[in-house]
């Protein structure tokens, strides 16, 4: 999406192997971690109205929570808590993958936390439990469900039209089966990880994922969002620098990526750029907000082996009119 808010879009392949039915520009993937980039600017507005301090106890919201009182809900939404990645074990992958259409409660995800990584405020780690404590104080603090308070204040204002809470809201459109690969190997064949149902990549990991992953949405969905986030419509824009700063928090951290509240803040090829990158079993996809340019970038993929990143910086360098880099392996020429 560019400046003057003109657009290009591309899409290719199949969003379902088995029927050969091709992806559109209205199929909705799953977006995984990007979901956290809408669940921290909903606690940021809560913030903006008074209603939730960032250096309070997230315990002064969720007070029966069994966590440590220390920890603060800035230090939520920039993975400094300390808090286990209850996604990091195993164990859960084991019960989400043996019962893929059972629906999870986040009690349910919280049972698989383990011990701190750290004390409060004194290292960094991503972790998914933070975003999923974060959508359940945003629950009670707005006393209303995510999927109310997403559609109401972001997804229905701002037109994004196909973007669901998935479990809570049926697809707007077309959707695209995820698939996971034994290998690197381009030949290899996508197996899917469908459980038949609406929800992708598939209800058990979708509903344990809560404010951390349950966003559905296509990339033409995602690049209006990041113009509205980070280009200054949606928050103040002292909010939106203090989302952005708190990265040098982070970064002093050893970090790895610079990470504010609930955004990466990266560059390519020397430019910074805003955003999130996602990721859920069959999917993977990016987000990007290119402020110096006014470009929004979002690449959505329904596979789990290649990084679009990749992608996202080779189409910014064509978009911007930046040669590519010189080919190590290639031979001079005459």
């Amino acid at each position: 999406m560019f400046p003057d808010g003109t657009s290009w879009i591309a899409r290719a392949g199949f969003a379902d192997i088995a029927t050969h039915r091709v992806v559109t520009a209205g199929t909705a993937f799953s977006a995984g971690s990007i979901s956290k980039t809408f669940t921290s600017a909903l606690v940021m507005a809560l913030v903006e109205e008074g209603l939730v301090s960032l250096d309070a106890s997230v315990r002064t919201y969720l007070p029966a929570l069994a966590i440590d009182s220390a920890i603060t809900v800035r230090q939520l939404l920039d993975h400094t808590s300390g808090l286990d990645d209850f996604f990091s074990h195993a164990s859960i992958d084991t019960a989400l993958l043996s019962h893929p259409g059972r629906a999870w409660t986040a009690a349910d995800s919280l049972r698989y936390m383990a011990n701190p990584y750290f004390k409060p405020g004194t290292g960094w780690h991503y972790s998914n439990t933070n975003y999923l404590v974060l959508g359940m104080l945003a629950e009670v603090v707005g006393r209303a469900p995510l999927a109310t308070q997403f559609r109401e204040r972001f997804f229905d204002p701002l037109g994004l039209s196909h973007t669901i809470y998935q479990s809570k809201e049926t697809p707007r459109g077309p959707i695209a089966h995820g698939y996971r690969f034994t290998g690197p190997s381009p030949r290899l064949k996508g197996i899917d990880v469908s459980d038949g149902s609406a929800v992708i990549p598939f209800t058990s990991v979708v509903t344990a994922s809560g404010g951390a992953g349950s966003i559905a949405t296509t990339a033409t969905d995602l690049a209006r969002w990041a113009r509205a986030l980070y280009g200054g419509s949606l928050l103040r824009p002292e909010t939106l620098a203090s989302m952005v700063d708190d990265a040098a928090v982070t970064t002093a951290l050893k970090s790895s990526v610079p990470y504010g509240l609930g955004v990466q803040v990266v560059t390519i090829d020397g430019r910074t750029a805003m955003g999130h990158s996602g990721r859920l079993l069959g999917f993977r996809a990016v987000m990007r907000w290119l402020p110096d340019q006014g470009i929004a970038i979002a690449l959505m993929t329904n596979q789990s082996r290649t990084d679009p990143n990749l992608l996202v910086r080779d189409l910014l360098r064509s978009i911007l009119g930046i040669p590519p880099p010189p080919c190590p392996l290639c031979s001079p020429g005459p």
